[in-house]
């Protein structure tokens, strides 16, 4: 969509349109700032969900902070209100079926009413709202206000999204058994804009993060009770030092991630690859794999990938039979 700035000049008849153009225009403005500065701008910051409702086939929000890909930016239930929804069973062809669910508004559509009542078919992009509203430097002066509010949906499948700017919110999929209800596939990630706005994707790193510092231990108490230096000169000792030296460069990028707030995927993404790379030489194959490309709509495959090349080989040098020899009254290997 293409907004101009608005030419304000002498003798102007301020009209509606003037207004709704300036603020097209900012908004406009601030959409192409951050798309430009971070490509992936779109996602979840917050979901929760009412599990009773899911046992119901219902799809029922408690929370749900997120912004869309034009911009818009929905805070349920602060700014607006997202109605609970049915799951129809025919979402579900068969018990492998899968069945994306997305929170949207409806695109705005020049030369048609955007505005309308929550009830409509199809759902208008705002509803409006009266607010009494105080004057903030003097008292006692409240005026009555209209407000223009989002009106998001929640869509289930893909079909239901034409005529919407949505994002994904969850997958769903079928129970263990026929009768039961669906559940949250955990395997599918949804575009985020904080990796704390889902749990399985937090619970991933936090696991991968505690697997290289156990590690990182097991070298460290190995190398303090077997006296290990630099100076030492066997090719085990060394072995073990740089793949400690690798696993605590490698934590110094991935240690605060499980603790932070906030964290773009995207970033987590970065330090798993620079990771990926500096333990790179301790696998068999002694080099860097082909790595995955980040994927903002389905991030879940690309980090299940890396999550793989993390996953630390045995670092115990093979045995090797070596002869002891007599020397005096003691034996010894060379």
């Amino acid at each position: 969509m293409t907004s101009h700035s608005v030419y304000w000049g002498d003798g102007l008849f301020l009209r509606p349109h003037h207004f709704q153009r300036l603020e097209l225009h900012s908004q406009e403005s601030l959409r192409l700032s951050e798309s430009w500065a971070t490509p992936n701008h779109y996602g979840l910051i917050r979901l929760s969900y009412e599990q009773d409702a899911l046992s119901n086939w219902r799809i029922s929000l408690r929370e749900c902070h997120l912004r869309l890909p034009d911009g818009s930016q929905i805070r349920y239930p602060e700014d607006c209100h997202i109605a609970a929804v049915t799951i129809p069973r025919t979402a579900f062809t068969n018990s492998e079926s899968r069945v994306r669910v997305y929170a949207g508004i409806s695109e705005l559509r020049r030369g048609s009413s955007n505005i309308g009542p929550l009830q409509t078919s199809p759902p208008a992009r705002y509803v409006l709202h009266d607010e009494d509203v105080e004057d903030e430097n003097r008292a006692g002066n409240p005026q009555t206000l209209q407000f223009r509010k989002l009106n998001p949906q929640i869509l289930i499948g893909s079909d239901a999204i034409k005529g919407f700017d949505a994002v994904p919110i969850m997958q769903l999929r079928l129970g263990s058994t026929a009768e039961a209800p669906p559940q949250i596939d955990t395997d599918y990630i949804p575009p985020l804009l904080a990796v704390d706005a889902w749990e399985p994707l937090t619970s991933f790193v936090r696991n991968v993060t505690n697997r290289l510092g156990a590690l990182a231990d097991q070298l460290a108490r190995q190398m303090n009770d077997r006296g290990v230096a630099f100076g030492s000169g066997h090719r085990e000792d060394l072995e073990r030092i740089l793949h400690l030296h690798a696993i605590n460069s490698s934590l110094g990028g991935l240690g605060w991630l499980p603790i932070s707030r906030g964290v773009h995927p995207q970033t987590v993404y970065c330090e798993f690859c620079r990771a990926a790379g500096e333990l790179a030489i301790f696998r068999s194959e002694r080099k860097i794999a082909e790595l995955p490309v980040y994927d903002h709509d389905n991030p879940g495959p690309c980090f299940r990938e890396l999550g793989k090349l993390l996953e630390v080989e045995s670092s115990e040098v093979p045995y090797e039979r070596i002869p002891f020899s007599a020397q005096g009254l003691q034996m010894s290997v060379r």
